[in-house]
């Protein structure tokens, strides 16, 4: 029998040269949308994919050039987070990253008083309403002139108060609502200016002409 013809095999068991997260950088507060960049090559065989990992979980994997990943951190709770990315080469050999630590905290969506209206005037008990847009919201506050004067628990997309102006002096009041996330990160509403009037009139008195005259 005969020989085959020969055939050059390049073996490859080096780790990928770098792997580096670019941004965000080491103990960042992070909100929104954040770009995670990273850093990879290989000498000998080439990247193939790099990873991103949040807390061992893993966040991407990224097949091609720029090795970016949009992070969306509103639908994270607000704490530390470690960030490792991963760079395989072709040949399977892997690099690990050095740990990024970051902080998502992502403000509460202000909440905004649709009932009463500013410049209303109110009396007895009144319903106001509340618009919340975050839905990691654990409690809204009703505040009347910056101090609380109710807390709902339990809040909804629209969360409604029952405000008793008896309580309160006649004159010009301020609403506010108050919202707090689970991380106790606070946002606060524009405020919303009514005049309660729970005084009934006067007596009218006619004084003039005299009685029978």
């Amino acid at each position: 029998g005969g020989f085959s013809s020969a055939r050059t095999l390049t073996v490859d068991a080096t780790a990928p040269t770098a792997s580096t997260i670019v941004s965000p950088v080491e103990l960042q507060n992070v909100s929104g949308v954040v770009v995670i960049n990273v850093s990879a090559s290989d000498a000998t065989a080439g990247i193939a994919a790099v990873e991103i990992w949040r807390n061992n979980t893993l966040l991407a994997n990224l097949t091609s050039s720029p090795y970016q990943y949009n992070w969306l951190t509103t639908s994270e709770p607000n704490q530390p987070f470690a960030l490792v990315a991963r760079a395989i080469d072709k040949a399977s050999n892997t690099l690990n990253s050095s740990t990024i630590n970051v902080t998502v905290d992502n403000l509460p969506g202000a909440p905004v008083i649709t009932r009463p209206t500013a410049g209303q005037n109110v009396s007895g008990t009144i319903t106001v309403d509340v618009v919340v847009s975050e839905s990691n919201v654990q409690k809204v506050q009703l505040l009347d002139d910056g101090a609380v004067s109710l807390t709902n628990s339990s809040p909804a997309a629209t969360t409604s108060f029952g405000w008793n102006t008896l309580n309160v002096a006649d004159g010009s009041h301020t609403l506010s609502a108050k919202v707090t996330d689970y991380a106790n990160n606070t946002n606060t509403s524009t405020g919303v200016s009514v005049t309660v009037d729970n005084l009934a009139p006067q007596t009218a008195e006619i004084t003039s002409p005299a009685n029978n005259t």
